[in-house]
């Protein structure tokens, strides 16, 4: 693996989503399909989709759902060298999404003493994200337990004394966090240790009551974080580079079918881009294309480009990283 770094690393639990074949309430619904769940998951697909090569930290079921899991992820191009079924044997994280109209979703979380909600640091897992060259890292994992907050403490601690970049989407699920209180707790200080934060404007008001960009990259700036992204919906995006601003409008998408995992499509766009050698102008325009597609879809990752879907935007990709 030092032979050959992986440009991007996450953690994560790996939830299978049961996603209903048509809108309206779960009460009346009893059609549905089995997907690919999980922000950290979403990412890694779409950077190995984006020819930037990704590596999942994982444990899951063993069981047909965690084989479901690790086989489409190794078809997707993901390294699941680090993604074991769990011994004694744990369920698999199940989701069940609501779908309401506009592409708007509820999300009915049933994750209880699954095989990713309590994982165990291991040297191998440290030196798999010492031989990344980005680490990222979301507040969903955290959020699961103490276990993985000790886990991820050690693992960020891995990556920077290594120089790995370490990138932090706060991914805020108050199923999970239960109140604002214990979600800046918990996340604030992840917050700080990380190179780059990606981040929804809900998200930056629930942290930091930051009502504008200006107000959040000053408040970060202040904990040493100098590259910031505001996720901003259909209102674009907006970012922060060593204290230069950059804006942009969102991409158009041709149909908005589901909004869920346009934020994860955005993170798997501007690290792929990154690390492909683009500027930050053309990373937000790629992120920002990236979420326009996986919308159209009623699949978090389904629809996330590749690169040559990225072409319509004039970009040039280099050669895989």
């Amino acid at each position: 693996m030092a032979d050959n770094p992986l440009g991007v690393v996450s953690i994560g639990d790996c939830p299978v989503a049961m996603v209903p074949r048509r809108n309206g309430s779960l009460v009346f619904v009893d059609d549905y399909r089995r997907m690919l769940a999980g922000a950290e998951l979403n990412v890694c697909i779409g950077c190995a989709r984006l020819q930037v090569s990704a590596g999942l930290i994982s444990r899951v079921s063993d069981d047909p759902f965690g084989n479901y899991v690790v086989r489409c992820l190794r078809a997707e191009g993901v390294d699941v060298s680090q993604i074991a079924a769990d011994h004694p044997r744990r369920p698999a994280a199940l989701l069940f999404k609501e779908r309401l109209s506009g592409g708007d979703f509820r999300v009915y979380y049933h994750r209880r003493d699954s095989a990713g909600g309590a994982m165990q640091f291991t040297d191998a897992m440290g030196r798999y994200v010492s031989h990344a060259r980005v680490f990222l890292y979301t507040g969903i994992f955290p959020a699961l337990s103490a276990a993985n907050r000790r886990t991820l403490q050690l693992l960020l601690d891995a990556a920077k004394g290594a120089g790995v970049m370490r990138v932090f989407d706060p991914n805020i699920r108050m199923k999970l966090l239960r109140t604002p209180a214990q979600a800046r707790r918990i996340l604030l200080p992840l917050a700080a240790q990380a190179d780059l934060v990606l981040l929804g404007e809900a998200e930056a008001d629930l942290l930091y009551g930051a009502t504008t960009a200006e107000r959040l990259f000053s408040q970060l700036a202040d904990h040493g974080v100098a590259h910031v992204v505001l996720k901003r919906g259909a209102a674009g995006a907006h970012a922060v580079r060593d204290g230069r601003e950059y804006e942009i409008a969102a991409h158009p998408a041709a149909a908005v079918v589901d909004t869920c995992g346009a934020g994860d499509a955005f993170n798997a766009g501007y690290l792929a881009a990154l690390l492909h050698g683009f500027s930050t102008e053309q990373s937000l325009r790629l992120a920002a294309y990236c979420a326009a597609q996986v919308v159209t879809s009623e699949s978090d990752n389904e629809a996330l480009p590749y690169w040559e879907d990225a072409r319509t935007l004039g970009l040039q990709p280099k050669a895989a990283r």
